[in-house]
């Protein structure tokens, strides 16, 4: 799993139920748009862990005192 969600795999079942049920040239358009926005979502998850990860650990989050941590169960 990415930040961004699941790496292209719910885009490609949806790609593939859709070009079974559209006409053919619509079809290809669909597998187009699949396939950019899978590559798309590689580049993306492949050069943004890094950046957001150093962003985290500038910017940590404070830690709750006991009136902030809520109900206890």
């Amino acid at each position: 799993m990415g930040w961004l969600g699941p790496r292209g795999v719910t885009s490609i079942v949806f790609a593939l139920l859709a070009y079974a049920q559209i006409p053919e040239h619509d079809g290809t358009f669909v597998l187009n748009v699949m396939c950019t926005t899978v590559l798309l979502s590689v580049i993306l998850h492949g050069i943004t862990p890094e950046p957001i990860a150093r962003w985290f650990q500038r910017h940590p989050q404070p830690k709750a005192g006991p009136a902030e941590a809520g109900p206890a169960r």
